[in-house]
């Protein structure tokens, strides 16, 4: 399957905040078909929305870690070690497709430091 389909997917859960709408899912699966001409049954398109809230999570209990100090008045991604937080978020999933990997990054840290 086309890695764009995983990375639109990711990219829809992370993008909502918090918990995922209960029909998120079946949505989920209607847009992959339009979009990408692919059918997801909606338990494996539930089961990999739960693995990128997972690697959200990791993510977020170590951003603290890879925190230099502001060197302004405002927070900013520059404050972030993003070479080395973004080595620790593949250590703990080497499997898992690159810009995935960056998309997650973003936003914890839109989400959990800019923001």
């Amino acid at each position: 399957m086309d890695k764009n389909v995983f990375i639109d997917l990711a990219t829809e859960t992370l993008r909502r905040y918090g918990a995922l709408p209960s029909d998120f899912a079946e949505k989920m699966a209607r847009r992959l078909r339009r979009k990408f001409r692919v059918k997801i049954e909606p338990e494996k398109i539930s089961e990999l929305a739960v693995h990128y809230k997972e690697i959200y999570s990791f993510g977020a209990s170590i951003l603290s870690d890879y925190l230099n100090p502001s060197k302004g008045k405002y927070s900013s991604t520059e404050d972030v070690d993003m070479e080395r937080f973004l080595a620790s978020l593949v250590r703990k999933h080497p499997d898992e497709i690159s810009e995935i990997i960056q998309i997650v990054a973003g936003y914890v840290i839109y989400y959990e430091y800019l923001r």
